[in-house]
């Protein structure tokens, strides 16, 4: 993967500070313009082919594509382990504060608790 796209507004902001017109310009599908208004008309055909249960979702996909909601499956996949990671490390320290009598199961909790925050955060 390299940047050569980008080296030329890297070399133009090394003699200057550089403004909105030396920046590259988006493809004409990314305008935001074009964006909303593409989500916008297959929500309007979302509204009449399903008058009483329009699908937001649906239009998003019709709109914009399965890479986009791929991606935001990922989003929301990343999201739940970066809230997972907090809860397992309180839940281990409370396992070594307790202690192994307390829990009554053994080092096995601790090793599974313990494993589950590192792989959370290899995954994250």
């Amino acid at each position: 993967m390299t940047f050569k796209s980008i080296t030329s507004v890297m070399n133009h902001g090394v003699t200057k500070q550089l403004d909105f017109e030396d920046l590259l310009r988006l493809p004409a599908d990314m305008d935001p313009l074009s964006c909303h208004n593409r989500l916008l008309s297959c929500w309007q055909d979302q509204q009449i082919k399903n008058c009483s249960n329009p699908s937001l979702f649906r239009a998003i996909c019709s709109a914009y594509g399965w890479p986009y909601v791929r991606l935001g499956l990922l989003k929301v996949l990343n999201d739940c382990i970066g809230f997972a990671g907090p809860l397992l490390l309180n839940k281990l320290i409370r396992f070594l504060q307790q202690g192994f009598a307390a829990n009554g199961s053994g080092h096995l909790d601790g090793y599974v608790l313990a494993m589950s925050l590192g792989l959370t955060s290899v995954l994250k």
